[in-house]
């Protein structure tokens, strides 16, 4: 299993710059993170790739579906999940722990 590297972005979504230039690094959780947060429809370029957690807030009862859909999005993507555990906060947002390698 091959590391991968891409450019990096903070929690705001902005490049992190390091002396002056692309901050790279090991993007894997990166990866993972972006493919939970964004929504199909947001990568051009893979149009069904997303799993939109946003849309799951304040759904009760939804814990498997939204577990279903990540396991299927990372499982496109070529991570072989291993656990994926969720929790729902009082307010209605979930809080997620993934385990999941890059195949």
């Amino acid at each position: 299993m091959a590391t991968v590297k891409d450019i990096m972005i903070d929690d705001d979504a902005d490049l992190v710059i390091k002396n002056g230039d692309f901050y790279v690094a090991d993007s894997d959780q990166q990866h993972v993170t972006l493919i939970i947060n964004t929504s199909p429809g947001h990568w051009k370029k893979f149009p069904t790739c997303g799993v939109g957690i946003i849309n799951y807030l304040a759904s009760s009862g939804k814990g498997a579906e939204l577990k279903r859909s990540i396991n299927v999005q990372l499982d496109a993507d070529g991570y072989k999940v291993n656990r994926v555990e969720l929790s729902e906060s009082t307010d209605g947002l979930f809080e997620y722990s993934i385990d999941a390698q890059r195949l």
